[in-house]
């Protein structure tokens, strides 16, 4: 879910903090990712035409597709790509999950049944109805290994093990839609990267100073707006949630002081709190790109995933081109010298 209505008050009452940029401004930059975050985009993108890639066992391949575009058009504009995957959720979470989960149960059920009056309908449960899984995510992870693309998995969530990987020396920001990770802390926010939009930057610094907040309290603003980890409070919208915030300085003083709130059982704020401003480790991750291994790409694509020779004849030629390995390639060929 992200942090609701977050964008839209940033954009608001700190519209400086939000700049707009074409994608060739972040060549030669290192850009971090939530695997599961592109691997859902795609495949709600691709299910809008009423269907999944599969390959010749009927094994749904757009994961696979999905991920494989995200990079090349990375690696093609000059940028390194930091794919990071999930961890085990917090506890505090599990409320949110099983109520996802619940409500994806009922769209399995009538998508069985298959009763719907029109193909629209049915195409709108499709799209919500997906999961990754474990099979998924492995699937990818080898592909990006083939690649040669640097890949984390943390202990927790992907979102918070991005923000600590973009506060490394070298990384210039996370790409993602979800807005929490500037609350995780995320100093460079980048949404709608692509070949073809105008990137989003989101600055936190710019942010922090231009509604006057400390960064513990934004944390707290960003609760009161509602986040994964904790109830929120009846009537409470991002103005008034705002006012509040700068008023009280802390959720704690809003509570103590405030009156006509109705304080919800699950308002778990000081949880949510803890895992925003939990001090992250990163354990061991290189963020250079390694040689692909063109020839187990090839096979894997064509026997694996059935993807047509032409198909995966055109992938390595890009991967060729963007890594320099081509007469005429050469985007990466100094970047890659000097870092590997």
């Amino acid at each position: 879910m992200g942090i609701k209505n977050l964008y839209k008050l940033i954009e608001e009452n700190v519209p400086d903090s939000i700049s707009e940029h074409k994608i060739g401004h972040y060549k030669n930059k290192i850009v971090v990712l939530d695997a599961s975050m592109i691997i859902y985009q795609f495949v709600i993108a691709i299910r809008s035409t009423g269907s999944d890639l599969k390959n010749n066992e009927g094994k749904m391949t757009t994961h696979i597709i999905g991920v494989i575009n995200k990079a090349l058009m990375m690696l093609k504009n000059g940028l390194t790509p930091v794919f990071v995957f999930d961890g085990k959720p917090p506890e505090s979470k599990y409320e949110t999950l099983k109520g996802r989960k619940d409500k994806k149960d009922k769209i399995l059920k009538n998508l069985a049944i298959n009763e719907y009056e029109n193909e629209l309908d049915r195409i709108k449960d499709f799209k919500r109805s997906f999961t990754i899984s474990k099979d998924n995510i492995e699937e990818v992870k080898e592909i990006l290994t083939l690649f040669g693309i640097p890949m984390y998995e943390g202990e927790s969530e992907a979102d918070p093990y991005c923000a600590v990987i973009s506060k490394l020396k070298n990384v210039y920001g996370v790409a993602s839609e979800d807005m929490d990770l500037l609350t995780f802390g995320s100093p460079i926010l980048l949404r709608n990267l692509s070949g073809t939009k105008l990137v989003k930057e989101i600055n936190l610094n710019k942010v922090l100073k231009g509604l006057s907040l400390s960064y513990k309290q934004f944390v707290d603003l960003c609760i009161l707006l509602g986040c994964d980890y904790s109830a929120t409070i009846p009537k409470v919208g991002k103005k008034r949630a705002l006012d509040m915030i700068k008023k009280y300085k802390t959720i704690e003083e809003m509570l103590n002081n405030e009156t006509g709130l109705k304080i919800p059982e699950k308002f778990n704020y000081k949880i949510a709190r803890e895992i925003f401003m939990y001090d992250y480790k990163i354990k061991s991750l290189k963020l250079t790109l390694k040689k692909p291994s063109y020839n187990k790409i090839k096979d894997i694509m064509i026997n694996k995933y059935n993807i047509s020779t032409t198909k995966v004849n055109d992938y390595i030629k890009k991967i060729k081109f963007a890594y320099g390995d081509s007469k005429e390639g050469g985007y990466f060929n100094k970047f890659v010298k000097n870092n590997c």
